[in-house]
């Protein structure tokens, strides 16, 4: 037996992907827990509202009900969750803290949503705050808060409720007049360099900076405001701090100096030490969060490219062995100057109808127009419904493209069919789809199958090591409420639609590539010519944003009216995640000569991480 799994490859590299992607979940959760210095748990607690809220508590070990230790609150921002703050938990729970990182209402893991929680009296940060005060090994006379983006704003909402706080801190936007306020006991504030949010598309980051030198003068009386300086005292309460970060906003939370500012402004408010002293426990170098991380995003990828060899084994079953047919032999767009110029438009319309489709506010209105896909109570996770009428126009443009396309090519040559565009099946010419429903079930089926063995790996991770599959941002997790998971089915259909037209037809028919001189070769170049389709014009979307910016320029898309800075930050992890799941696409149709089995799984990937991931407005 030993030797005909050592005589198979397939099942080596399985073995291998398989030891991989546990290995690094165990070692993402070592370093989250510093090696087993940090007890780290998925805590659960019920809110003021009667949802249920859940969090991450990191408790050093050694603290206890008769040693107990401060106690701290992190706050993400808008969209995110819990792990979004991960690094400055670690690190601060290496210090000496007990942290509880929160996921707020409508986020995460946590029940409710976002618009319940903005608009009833009683609030998820607050109830989280109150929690993490109550646990007996927690010295609630030693209280702090940090929070992103939503979060810093919700974290001053804190301070003012519980005036008994010893420390703040800040992790976004311009500094404000706001931060002089009394009632902020010893206020950090982490500054990006590159802000999106709060600046014009005019102010450069000379004007930037300037504005905010001058509010800091301003606010604490003196000529010059300075960043990265200790103002007021702590003793009293009135020690302010506004630290320049090199980042963007969504940078701050992943920032190896912003995450030392943190530390070392905690360690001085509420353990009393210098900053001299501060600084040597908060030294940058001895960050270990990274590891956790790297590690995470490891067993991410290893996760999705397991799947590989799954199919590999499964289609070598006589039950599925029809799914991997031939592929088509007709290669129709020839012409290189042809294929480049059809790619090319491809890239542009993407481009173009993500900054008009996918600005989002509350409930998805925007500036011009409502998308009509927010429907209550079905179609509630904003962004996910934004990225939905994005998908469905971009597939009817490229579906009416296609038609004139395809009718005009099958008048020079009628025995073009589907079956040359990868969307019909051998000996069922006669039907207008030409679909063997038989293979195409197994194809469903087999996709299914492949979506489980992913979601499989999820398990274990989250319920026994309390760690994602993941690289900064959520990614791979389980469906930990029954809303988010039916919700799944709902969206399914709109990205579907895409994936099987744009992603399908369009670029596996239309756009069908040569065979290069090996199959690693071929499956390398379709796979970049793909990404640049498909990709393309969210990538130009996304550097007229941030080049400017890198250079000392202004964000330049705030200057359109209804864009939001939200969905270009979108961009940051979904352009690499589809260029991962394209690579996918292009393997499957190599391998079934259909488009259906790439479409399918990219589909399922794609709306699981949305539905896990993002913010539920109602």
């Amino acid at each position: 037996m030993l030797k005909k799994i050592k005589d198979d490859k397939i099942a080596l590299v399985l073995i291998a992907c398989v030891f991989i992607l546990n290995f690094s979940a165990i070692m993402s959760s070592a370093f989250q827990n510093d090696f087993g210095a940090i007890d780290v748990q998925i805590v659960y607690f019920t809110g003021s509202n009667g949802e249920r809220l859940v969090g991450k508590l990191y408790r050093p070990v050694g603290v206890s009900a008769s040693n107990p230790a401060p106690g701290i609150l992190g706050l993400h921002g808008f969209n995110n969750d819990k792990d979004v703050e991960r690094p400055g938990a670690i690190e601060l729970a290496r210090a000496g803290f007990v942290v509880l990182s929160l996921d707020q209402a409508g986020h995460g893991d946590s029940g409710g949503s976002l618009i319940t929680d903005m608009i009833l009296p009683t609030n998820s940060y607050l109830d989280g705050y109150a929690y993490l005060k109550s646990l007996p090994f927690v010295n609630a006379d030693k209280m702090g808060i940090f929070g992103h983006s939503m979060g810093s704003t919700r974290a001053r909402e804190i301070a003012l409720a519980f005036p008994d706080h010893d420390a703040i801190a800040v992790q976004s936007f311009a500094p404000s007049a706001d931060d002089a306020n009394p009632n902020y006991h010893n206020l950090l504030h982490l500054w990006a360099i590159r802000e999106e949010f709060g600046r014009s598309a005019l102010e450069n980051r000379q004007a930037w900076l300037e504005r905010g030198y001058a509010q800091i003068a301003s606010n604490y009386g003196v000529p010059v405001g300075e960043a990265d300086k200790t103002y007021g005292s702590f003793s009293d309460g009135t020690a302010r701090r506004h630290a320049l970060i090199r980042s963007t906003h969504p940078g701050l939370t992943c920032s190896i100096k912003a995450t030392s500012e943190i530390v070392a402004w905690m360690l001085q408010a509420l353990k009393g030490l210098s900053e001299a002293e501060a600084w040597i426990i908060a030294n940058p170098a001895n960050q270990i969060w990274i590891g956790s991380e790297v590690f995470g995003l490891i067993a991410l990828l290893t996760t999705i490219l397991s799947i590989i060899p799954i199919f590999k084994i499964l289609v070598r079953t006589p039950f599925f062995e029809s799914v991997a047919q031939p592929l088509p032999q007709k290669v129709i767009t020839t012409e290189k100057k042809k294929w480049w110029t059809f790619a090319t438009i491809n890239a542009a319309i993407g481009g173009i109808t993500y900054l008009f489709l996918t600005p989002y506010v509350p409930f998805g209105f925007t500036n011009t127009f409502p998308n009509p896909l927010i429907l209550p109570p079905i179609y509630t996770i904003g962004i996910a419904s934004a990225f939905m009428l994005w998908f469905i126009i971009n597939a009817i443009i490229s579906f009416v493209l296609f038609r004139r396309w395809y009718n005009s090519i099958k008048k020079t040559d009628p025995s073009i069919s589907l079956i040359d565009m990868g969307f019909g099946f051998e000996g069922t010419e006669g039907q207008k789809i030409p679909v063997n429903w038989i293979i195409f079930g197994k194809t469903v089926i087999m996709a299914l199958i492949l979506f489980g063995w992913m979601y499989l790996w999820t398990l274990p991770a989250y319920y026994l090591l309390s760690v994602e599959f993941r690289g900064i941002w959520s990614f791979l997790k389980p469906f930990t409420t029954l809303s988010r998971f039916i919700k799944f089915w709902f969206y399914i259909w709109a990205l579907l639609a895409f994936s099987l037209m744009n992603g399908g037809v369009f670029l596996f028919g239309q756009l069908r590539q040569k065979e290069e001189s090996s199959e690693l070769k071929t499956t390398l170049i379709w796979w970049l010519k793909t990404c640049y389709a498909m990709l393309f014009g969210l990538v130009i979307v996304i550097l007229l944003q941030y080049i400017p910016m890198w250079f000392g320029g202004s964000p330049i898309l705030n200057g359109i009216e209804w864009v939001s800075p939200m969905m270009e930050i979108q961009l940051m992890s979904f352009i690499p995640l589809a260029a991962l799941l394209f690579l996918l696409s292009v393997y499957f149709y190599r391998k079934t000569g259909r488009v259906f089995l790439g479409a399918f799984i990219f589909t399922f990937i794609a709306i699981w991480i949305e539905m896990t991931g993002l913010v539920i407005y109602l």
